[in-house]
């Protein structure tokens, strides 16, 4: 799965600040990760992804086409029902963090072209993907609900690191990011600091590259979130140590993330957090 990392201070080429790789500090480190982890508070986050095109959705305009196509001649056409339309070329994530716990519902809306009889122009059916993925102490297990079925491997649980005094423009650690990327001619990749903004009434750090613009959670630093990366492509899974509230394209090409709803310390059903009911697991290899 490509994932892209939108990074006010991009960590790709140099460790994260606050953790180092002498067994001193890897053993300080892990220390701090476990208390940052299970000390946070129940999240509950609601987002939406959808690809972009000349800043409408593309795959939702594909099949308008398709049906546009078809649609003018004497035979009839099957298309999809209006609500299926509108969730097109999206990627609905219901996610949920708990302590060093966290659960993913994904669910993805694509179109295809289907078998049909003579007296039918064209027909259209549904592609979705639904996976929901858990992460916990002892397990990380990715699951496809359509096919009920999933695998489970050895996992620490949601690990994360105790959040770093917040990098300025003087951090030296930015600095040094940003001049090897311009050494590598990748200087335009280096995030720049567009100051504090709200989404989903949780506050976020504002940030933009060539590539767009983003906005992280920046409410949970002290349970090891951080504001120094953001997701801005699609995907069925969520990060462990960052939020990301809402990204755009630049020009309106790529895509675009929004978060309808998100809340903090509002008490989550344990039960998310486990396998459901008639699912066979797997161990991965």
């Amino acid at each position: 799965m490509r994932r892209t990392f939108m990074t006010l201070a991009l960590a790709i080429a140099l460790p994260a600040a606050g953790c180092t790789s002498d067994a001193g500090g890897t053993s300080q480190t892990e220390s701090s990760s476990t208390q940052a982890g299970a000390s946070a508070p129940p999240i509950h986050v609601m987002q939406t992804i959808v690809f972009l095109k000349d800043g409408s959705p593309a795959v939702e305009a594909n099949y308008r086409a398709a049906l546009a196509k078809c649609s003018g001649g004497p035979l009839p056409v099957q298309p999809l029902s209006p609500e299926v339309v509108g969730k097109l070329g999206r990627t609905y994530l219901d996610v949920r963090y708990e302590g060093d716990r966290m659960a993913v519902n994904a669910d993805h809306w694509d179109f295809k072209s289907i078998d049909h009889p003579p007296a039918v122009a064209c027909a259209f059916g549904v592609e979705h993907t639904s996976r929901l993925t858990i992460v916990k102490p002892g397990a990380s297990i990715g699951i496809d609900l359509e096919k009920r079925t999933g695998s489970s491997e050895a996992s620490p649980g949601a690990v994360r690191s105790a959040a770093a005094t917040p990098s300025g423009s003087g951090d030296p650690l930015q600095a040094a990011v940003a001049a090897q990327l311009a050494k590598q001619g990748q200087g335009d990749l280096m995030g720049q600091d567009a100051g504090s903004g709200t989404s989903a009434g949780q506050p976020c750090k504002q940030g933009r590259t060539t590539a767009g613009e983003f906005c992280v959670w920046s409410g949970g630093q002290k349970w090891g979130f951080v504001t120094d990366k953001a997701e801005t492509n699609d995907r069925m899974d969520a990060p462990t140590d960052s939020i990301t509230l809402w990204s755009k394209p630049a020009g309106g090409n790529g895509y675009e993330l929004t978060t309808q709803s998100m809340t903090v310390g509002t008490p989550i059903d344990g039960k998310v957090f486990e396998v459901p009911s008639n699912i066979a697991i797997s161990k991965a290899d």
